[in-house]
């Protein structure tokens, strides 16, 4: 309801006499239409490698299936925020760093009216999955399509790069999955079974990494595992009864991401990660999301799963993927657009584990070396690989890099630098070379094939290497310490790289400092085989939750959901904004604060001073907001509200978030965001609401919290 005289028509009118003429004589002067300008997407495809044969042209009736990736807002404030160890609720990611909805229909409608089919969106607008035939995406797109050979298996592949209109330039990150042929790779390597001490058993590398007698199972976490299919579930029991794991089969949930995943003749690698993430934390869940292939675009189609999935599974607190492919044979687009979801999964509180690889400084890179690209993103974890041996009473004989030389063919611990990312502020210490550019690894674990993992596939036992079974065991160990931390009211730890690298050197791991990969050699401190080294894991739990207790959750607004009725204090409010009239409705309770819906030039004003401890380890602020508005456009923002942290003085120190008529609701919505770094401040939680001269726009705000922990 409006606050106003509802007739506005003269407005509506005007815009209409206003514009009539200027119809009549556009109509009358335009001549004939000129094709609108278009921008090509260099980034959207790499060059094709020497091991790509091409056959001929595609046919035109042959089916292409696409990605179209959207840009995200402010990406590198939400990296810095990752860094912190801040965690990002859904509402704040959609508010101020996901794409706009307007962008992602812009796109849809060109699509659909370039003849293509837009087959799935997201909640999130990063991408949209789209599916045409050849001669579609040819005129679409303006590009070369050839079928391409690649070991044997045939593809439909761009040659081109392709171009859209330049209007969608600004929104648009790249066009992905036009050369399908770009797969990723598990990092695991299979050794037959002989008669020395490996395979290790669970019980044997816990020992081995002082992961054993901490009195946590992992219960309460959730591991993510993203992989192309499913383990038999007779060969996860099988494990489990061998290594004497109290583990469940309920505790197993199977994802299929597309349809077609595979259930039966397992390869390895999807036994591999599902044993040793559940058998290090007997007590976790494990969540496999299964993508049918190892294509880009139906992992991507895995990360977006898990992102839509985070809201409702507060218990997925690790992810671990075992695949990568070489970073510099990935086109700009395609690593851009996967560095987006593991942002956005980072910020939802997720600890990302990645294999840095199997194949030393080369990467299986098609000329010279590189580093594996999951890996070497800045949102992740990457683990590396060790050569481990035990005395006969289980305790660590010998530790050293797991080792290669030349191009690494015969296996090595994957490590270098990024061509790609910027060196993240986090990457320092004893060892890290000056540089510009992301390092691999950041971690390591056992992953020489033959000082290997004890793994069940189709009913047999096989000993397994490679970091791919690094990263699965060492997502156990977060589960492990996650929950210590909750079992201490703490929160998940998330990312951790800001938490591990200032504990280099420390007792919380153990340095490895000799063997090589190739181009790089382990060494005191931080080395691009190791990284900072292999965890003392009973330590790191020491650390990671402390002997502190934290401080007490609490929620430090007064009146925060306007109750005291026209008493506002301490909330400082303009005439009339503190509201008990039954329609609008109030969230709950009788009052709420009722910004605007005048329909005239007015600003209304709401804000409380509060100070935040020092001692505290993060502050939210949540309220819900509903907006009514008699405004039509779906294109122009007339009235606003901003929400804005300010000084003690009043001077404005950020501004969380700006809505406006354009994000008219049906009822109101949660909104959240992190005042962590306002810690040891007095601020202002301050609303502003500017209307223009008419039609009205309500924003009605209720329920605040600033929650501390």
């Amino acid at each position: 309801m409006s606050r106003r005289i509802s007739a506005q028509a003269s407005r509506v009118l005007l815009r209409f006499v206003a514009s009539a003429p200027v119809l009549a004589l556009l109509a009358l002067t335009c001549g004939p239409t000129q094709a609108a300008p278009r921008t090509q997407l260099r980034d959207s495809i790499a060059p094709l490698p020497n091991y790509v044969r091409v056959l001929g042209e595609a046919r035109s009736g042959d089916v292409m299936s696409f990605q179209v990736a959207l840009k995200m807002r402010n990406l590198n404030e939400l990296r810095e925020r990752i860094s912190r160890g801040e965690t990002v609720p859904f509402e704040e990611m959609a508010a101020r760093y996901y794409p706009l909805e307007r962008d992602q229909q812009q796109l849809i409608q060109w699509l659909q009216s370039e003849g293509l089919t837009v087959t799935e969106t997201y909640p999130n607008h990063l991408s949209v999955e789209v599916q045409g035939s050849v001669a579609l995406v040819r005129q679409a797109l303006g590009i070369e399509v050839s079928r391409v050979s690649v070991e044997g298996e045939e593809y439909t592949a761009a040659r081109t790069a392709p171009n859209l209109p330049s209007d969608m330039e600004r929104f648009v990150l790249g066009v992905n999955g036009l050369q399908p042929y770009q797969q990723a790779f598990p990092a695991s390597r299979i050794k037959p079974l002989t008669n020395n001490a490996a395979p290790y058993l669970v019980s044997e590398l816990t020992k081995a990494y002082s992961a054993t007698g901490l009195g946590v199972t992992g219960s309460g976490q959730k591991t993510a595992i993203l992989i192309d299919r499913f383990p038999l579930d007779s060969d996860l029991t099988s494990f489990w009864s061998s290594n004497g794991v109290s583990q469940s089969l309920s505790n197993i949930e199977k994802v299929s991401v597309v349809s077609g995943v595979p259930t039966t003749s397992p390869q390895g690698e999807e036994s591999l990660d599902v044993e040793w993430s559940s058998g290090t934390a007997p007590g976790s869940k494990v969540r496999i999301y299964g993508t049918a292939d190892l294509s880009f675009v139906n992992l991507d189609r895995g990360f977006q799963a898990i992102i839509n999935d985070l809201p409702t599974q507060p218990q997925l607190h690790q992810l671990s993927i075992s695949l990568g492919a070489c970073e510099q044979d990935l086109s700009t687009a395609q690593k851009n657009t996967d560095s987006q979801f593991l942002a956005s999964i980072a910020g939802g509180g997720v600890s990302i584990l990645v294999s840095s690889g199997d194949n030393g400084s080369n990467n299986l890179c098609s000329s010279g070396s590189g580093v594996s690209y999951f890996a070497s993103d800045p949102s992740v974890t990457a683990v590396g690989g060790t050569r481990l041996t035990l005395t006969t009473s289980g305790t660590v004989s010998t530790e050293t890099a797991w080792s290669c030389s030349g191009t690494c063919t015969t296996g090595g611990s994957g490590g270098g630098t990024s061509s790609f990312f910027s060196r993240p502020s986090w990457q320092t210490g004893t060892g890290v070379p000056s540089g510009t550019t992301r390092l691999v690894p950041d971690v390591a674990l056992d992953a020489d094939p033959n000082t290997g993992y004890f793994v069940r596939v189709n009913g047999v036992t096989q000993q397994i290497g490679g970091t791919s079974a690094s990263a699965p065991t060492w997502a156990g160990f977060i589960a492990l310490i996650n929950q210590a931390r909750a079992n201490a009211s703490l929160g998940a730890l998330g990312f951790l790289n800001a938490r591990l690298y200032p504990l280099s050197g420390t007792t919380n791991f153990r340095d490895i400092t000799s063997g090589s990969n190739g181009l790089f050699t382990a060494g005191v401190g931080y080395d691009q085989v190791t990284g900072i080294g292999v965890p003392v894991v009973s330590t790191l739990l020491n650390t990671l939750v402390g002997t502190t207790p934290p401080p007490p959750v609490g929620q430090l607004l007064g009146n925060p959901g306007f109750e005291n009725g026209t008493n506002a204090a301490p909330w400082v409010a303009t005439a009339g904004v503190i509201d008990s009239a039954a329609s609008p409705a109030p969230r709950t309770g009788t009052w709420k604060a009722y910004l605007d819906g005048y329909g005239t030039t007015h600003t209304d004003t709401l804000q409380q001073t509060v100070t935040i401890p020092a001692t505290v380890t993060s502050a939210t602020l949540n309220f819900y907001l509903n907006i009514t508005t008699a405004e039509t456009t779906t294109t122009t923002a007339f009235d606003t509200l901003r929400v804005q942290v300010r000084n003690s003085s009043g001077t404005v120190l950020a501004t969380l978030a700006t809505f406006s008529n354009l994000n008219k609701s049906t009822s109101y919505q949660l909104r959240s965001y992190s005042l962590t770094a306002y810690r040891g401040q007095t601020i202002q939680i301050y609303l502003v609401g500017t209307e223009d001269s008419s039609l009205q726009t309500s924003f009605l705000v209720d329920d605040f919290a600033l929650n501390t922990q």
